[in-house]
């Protein structure tokens, strides 16, 4: 099992170098949580911060990517990337961009 959420747990993990995303897999907290605990601001209200909440530690410059992460990892694999090409070769619409992207 991971630490406890703290405030001072998240921020640690943060000063030895970890992402909010590792700090948040490490505490079992979504990372916008572990940022939230960490600052005291939430990850998508960076909005109309005084100059003192801006001196806050672990605060970041944009962290709105941390309130909504990516929850699935797209498929890469061969098989997905030629069924993508051929339905692309398929269209007439991808044929006349290729075209005049080589062309161009």
């Amino acid at each position: 099992m991971g630490k406890a959420l703290t405030r001072q747990t998240a921020l640690t993990l943060v000063e030895e170098g970890h992402s909010y995303e590792e700090a948040g897999l490490r505490l079992g907290v979504p990372p916008g949580l572990a940022y939230l605990a960490a600052t005291g601001v939430p990850a998508d209200s960076s909005d109309g911060l005084s100059a003192e909440d801006l001196k806050r530690p672990g605060l970041l410059p944009a962290a709105q990517g941390l309130a909504n992460p990516r929850t699935e990892q797209p498929d890469r694999s061969a098989r997905v990337r030629a069924f993508l090409s051929a339905r692309a070769s398929a269209d007439p619409q991808m044929q006349a961009a290729a075209k005049a992207r080589q062309s161009g």
